[in-house]
């Protein structure tokens, strides 16, 4: 058993870390953090958070910390933007097997982070340069704890620890344990676990920790703090849409279906189960909490539903354990209608998208229809020879996301972010001093920081500000659909597909 599980920390170690500099940064919120970073070290101000030396009200202190200890230790490059998001996430997968270890055992503990592990989710957050991973380990370890604290009241101190740094993350939704837990209670009647979540001594380390960090933006900042960061980025991204990043109710349905892949397909049985069986009712609770809020919301995002991962693997682990050992041949069942399912899914994307996507999106569907396939393949041979083991579990998922790592996210790279990269690195290059850089109608933070230079961003209708900067040798990038748009006083240096890069004359 030992074995085992020094097997399984091995490879997610392995997955969580490999490749984080294999490809550039991914725009936007890769870009920005990055960049906000970045400029930390430029002006000497660690407090406060800037994006193109502009105050940057949308997220806490905490990762832009975390992410400058990588640069430290790494430089200012890919890799050590993206391995705190894969230290944490390595983090919480020691975290779940040992929480998973104590309250069900050491075969599903093994089985909930071979299924985190290797999901599709766990392996693109692990690399990406922004919150959430983070967010996800102090949201989890504050669940554990509260857990544990029912029956060992040693834990809610370290629940308290955990829940400040989590808003110190990412704002009031670190506080997300609490409500789970008082419906838990409510759900329960079990009322005397309300002193848990009114611990004193907690409550006073909770804002120690906390607290001050908003209390210096607030009295630097003011207004401008409260409107932008509090009222746009936490009231109205729930009420309302911001950044056009809208969905419908179910919208994060197919989002858990492909970032639990491929585990999401035994879930909704085990979920069920678990329902009916009336067990693990406070990762039920969990897992529909978080779905049923971030559904009522009117900003929609994929990262968004991340906290709802931990759950489904313990559930789906729990269940699958039981499978295993006492009816098999219900796996094996299992595991044909996913393949079925992954197989029509899968074709009917590749065969839907070759006329309305481009050449270079179609590169990355075409592998991932071959990936999936091969997985469905392993599957049925594992499935079949090793029932009741664990290398059913490990060589096809592991097969399976390899690619992903190796494969389909570079392709993903190459055809959003390769042209952004090259001309970014062409301008800070060839720039001069007194020389400016500018963007028209793009949304591209990683330009600032391939290019170490802060950008003239313009919009739609205000390209007759070049005019104040005549004499000046400006570079701009735009989208190469939009160059009828500006003056003939600018030559284009290099342009791709997507992208062009030009000079003013």
């Amino acid at each position: 058993m030992r074995s085992k599980a020094a097997l399984v920390f091995l490879i997610i170690a392995i997955l969580s870390f490999l490749r984080l500099s294999a490809f550039p940064l991914f725009d936007v919120d890769e870009g920005a953090f990055t960049e906000a970073t970045r400029e930390m070290f430029v002006t000497g101000d660690f407090i406060n958070p800037t994006l193109n030396f502009e105050p940057r009200y949308d997220k806490p202190i905490f990762f832009y910390w975390l992410m400058a200890v990588g640069f430290k230790l790494f430089g200012e490059n890919e890799f050590g933007a993206r391995v705190s998001s894969a230290f944490f996430g390595f983090l919480l997968i020691i975290a779940t097997y040992l929480f998973v270890k104590r309250i069900k055992g050491k075969d599903v503990a093994i089985k909930a982070i071979l299924m985190l592990g290797t999901s599709i989710g766990y392996n693109l957050y692990t690399h990406a340069a922004i919150t959430d991973m983070v967010l996800l380990f102090f949201i989890s370890s504050s669940m554990y704890c509260l857990y544990l604290s029912m029956d060992d009241k040693r834990y809610i101190i370290p629940f308290y620890i955990s829940m400040a740094l989590a808003v110190l993350t990412k704002g009031l939704i670190g506080l997300m344990p609490v409500p789970i837990f008082i419906v838990y209670i409510l759900l329960k009647r079990q009322w005397s676990l309300l002193r848990l979540i009114l611990n004193p001594s907690g409550i006073v380390l909770f804002f120690i920790i906390a607290l001050p960090w908003y209390m210096i933006e607030f009295i630097i900042h003011g207004k401008d703090f409260f409107d932008a960061f509090i009222i746009k980025h936490h009231f109205t991204r729930y009420i309302g849409v911001v950044s056009g990043h809208r969905g419908p109710l179910w919208y994060y349905i197919p989002v858990l279906a492909l970032g639990f892949f491929p585990w999401s397909f035994f879930f909704p049985y085990c979920f069920l189960k678990g329902i009916k069986e009336r067990k693990d009712v406070f990762f039920i609770l969990w897992f529909s909490l978080v779905l049923i809020f971030f559904s009522l919301g009117g900003t929609k995002l994929p990262d968004y539903i991340l906290p709802a991962f931990v759950p489904m693997a313990v559930i789906t682990a729990a269940w699958m354990d039981e499978l295993l050992k006492n009816k098999p041949w219900r796996i094996v069942t299992l595991m044909s209608i996913a393949i079925a399912s992954v197989l029509a899914i899968a074709g009917l994307v590749v065969l839907k998208g070759r006329p309305i996507f481009p050449k270079e999106f179609m590169s990355v569907l075409m592998p991932m229809y071959i990936v999936f396939t091969l997985f469905a393949l392993a599957a049925i041979l594992m499935s079949v020879l090793r029932p009741k083991g664990i290398s059913w579990l490990l060589i096809p998922s592991l097969a399976f996301i390899l690619v992903i790592h190796l494969w389909i996210t570079p392709a993903a790279s190459d055809y959003l972010q390769s042209a952004i990269h090259s001309f970014s690195i062409y301008c800070r290059e060839h720039m001069k001093r007194g020389d400016i850089l500018s963007t028209y109608r793009i949304n591209n933070p990683s330009i600032m920081f391939y290019s170490k230079s802060r950008i003239l961003k313009l919009d739609a209708g205000q390209l007759k500000a070049l005019d104040a900067l005549k004499g000046r040798r400006i570079f701009l990038i735009t989208k190469a659909s939009l160059l009828n748009e500006l003056p003939s006083s600018f030559h284009i240096i290099k342009k791709a597909e997507r992208y062009a890069l030009l000079e003013s004359r």
